[in-house]
């Protein structure tokens, strides 16, 4: 455990249960969630992407993002109290060199976040991105791997998907493929940020959502001790909730074969490597050895991870 508390940033690509992770490390006490999303480049518009080093080095210094529309359901830090660690989960994008300066001056965690299993990944944003084309009993408007808890939306939702899990989808190969290509593409990017960061002084570590959903609250009591805070009675409140019981991968039709063609067991060993890859690098980040994982290709000017 380090000897003194340090910030962190998450980041992820969707679908890797990032939400209701924040959602709970605000609630541990000392620990600042300043903001969800609102660091994303939706929000804070692409024409001022040359200022995200300089925002990112201001919320540090604060735990504030001004003007921040915060949603309910993230807790607040206590006014007048003053913070032992401030992190938030985030999209990167802007000049990923200048922000990993920021990083390292303001002795931040990097955390990963990423999926273990693959194949359910893939099978849950295969219905999400084409359900509406395969059946119209039920109209997907979002991804429903969790959802908002309490409130009247969230009653809706969780009725659309209860139904949802009593069908069944054809796989049509082309789409399948299209999804896993690019959820590996995904986990590639993340890589390179990572390894580049690491490249750079910045603590990297790798943590999977198939450890968090297993044991929230030991999850979480890893996160703090890789950050240097107390980790004994964990809060795991959270205003999420898991609303996709069922597998997804049981919910295709004869996935098993399809997962044979030779295209997408490609994207399968590719999504396996990478994986592999950001474990030795969160290893050798923990250790203070030299890794022999690099960037699959140079991090170099302005990046992009969606959002």
């Amino acid at each position: 455990m380090p000897d003194h508390s340090h910030n962190f940033v998450i980041i992820y690509s969707g679908r890797t249960g990032s939400s209701p992770v924040v959602n709970i490390l605000a609630r541990q006490p000392g620990i600042c969630v300043p903001v969800f999303e609102n660091l994303d480049r939706r929000f804070i518009g692409a024409d001022r992407t040359g200022e995200i080093p300089g925002i990112l080095d201001q919320v540090f210094a604060t735990g504030v993002l001004p003007g921040a529309n915060l949603p309910e359901h993230l807790p607040r830090f206590p006014a007048g109290e003053t913070p032992a660690s401030i992190g938030f989960k985030w999209r990167p994008f802007g000049d990923w060199a200048k922000v990993c300066e920021v990083l390292r001056a303001r002795d931040v965690t990097l955390f990963v976040l990423t999926r273990r299993d693959f194949v359910e990944l893939a099978s849950s944003l295969y219905i999400t991105s084409h359900g509406n084309k395969l059946q119209s009993e039920v109209k997907i408007e979002k991804h429903p791997q969790f959802g908002l808890a309490i409130g009247a939306r969230a009653a809706v939702e969780r009725e659309a998907i209860e139904r949802l899990q009593t069908m069944t989808f054809p796989v049509r190969p082309r789409l399948l493929y299209q999804v896993m290509r690019h959820q590996a593409d995904m986990r590639g990017r993340l890589l390179d940020l990572a390894a580049d960061a690491h490249q750079r002084g910045v603590r990297v570590r790798s943590i999977l959502y198939e450890d968090f959903t297993a044991d929230n609250a030991g999850f979480i009591r890893g996160l703090l001790a890789e950050i240097g805070m107390p980790a004994g009675e964990v809060d795991t409140t959270t205003a999420f909730e898991k609303v996709m019981k069922v597998p997804a991968k049981s919910r295709l039709k004869r996935l098993g074969s399809w997962l044979l063609l030779p295209p997408i067991r490609l994207q399968m060993r590719r999504y396996t490597r990478y994986g592999r890859d950001l474990e030795a690098l969160g290893r050798a980040s923990r250790d203070g050895s030299q890794t022999p994982v690099r960037p699959r290709r140079p991090v170099q000017g302005l990046v992009h991870l969606g959002g």
